[in-house]
């Protein structure tokens, strides 16, 4: 069952991060304001809430999740499917000078001992992968497990999240696969991130990927 995100004001403010997530937004985003429902899905998925959020393109999605990586000491792991994607958004955030990493390398499937190590201490405030990353590189599936018992992942983040459903335009079998994070991760929060996505998309995203009682905004 999805929840609608009810009362307008409810996911709004009195929140104890609200003061330090409005000086994120304008010293490093170097913005005056939130979008519709930034502030609200950043609140809920901070709450430990499990969110599918429809963004229209150009709306901001991608603020909902750098900015919630930076007001906790814990990794935000974002997942997207084409690697120009993770390449924009890398770049971006490194910009920023949010510490990041992108593990996009071809032809291997291992982490080098550096970024493995810098992952493992929690040295990175975001994590870009594809989906074949995370479930084909045993590594890092040991490493996730390690960072999960000490309590230091913050979200898994799905971009492009509709690619997950049958019943999506884009639906990418690779994305299926994803449904191994809640079974190895249950009480990590899930940040599902589209443009589109119709009811029974949504309904379809909630059964494949075992998302707990999710928010919709």
């Amino acid at each position: 069952m999805i929840q609608e995100s009810g009362r307008k004001n409810e996911w709004n403010t009195g929140f104890e991060w609200d003061e330090i997530a409005d000086l994120c937004l304008k010293e490093v985003f170097k913005l005056d304001q939130f979008r519709e429902n930034q502030r609200e899905i950043i609140n809920a998925t901070m709450k430990q809430k499990d969110v599918l959020a429809l963004i229209p393109t150009g709306g901001g999605k991608s603020l909902t999740f750098q900015l919630s990586a930076l007001l906790e000491e814990k990794i935000t792991f974002v997942i997207m499917p084409l690697i120009s994607l993770i390449e924009d958004n890398f770049t971006f955030v490194r910009g920023l000078g949010i510490p990041c990493t992108s593990l996009t390398q071809t032809g291997s499937n291992k982490i080098g001992k550096e970024t493995y190590s810098q992952i493992r201490k929690a040295e990175y405030k975001l994590v870009y992968l594809t989906p074949e990353k995370l479930v084909k590189s045993d590594s890092l599936l040991r490493i996730l497990e390690e960072l999960y018992s000490e309590g230091k992942i913050g979200r898994f983040v799905i971009d492009e999240v509709h690619c997950v459903s049958h019943w999506g335009q884009d639906f990418r079998k690779d994305y299926l696969s994803l449904s191994i994070l809640k079974e190895r991760f249950p009480d990590t929060p899930i940040l599902g991130l589209t443009a589109t996505a119709t009811v029974k998309v949504k309904e379809d995203l909630v059964q494949r990927l075992g998302l707990k009682d999710p928010l919709y905004f």
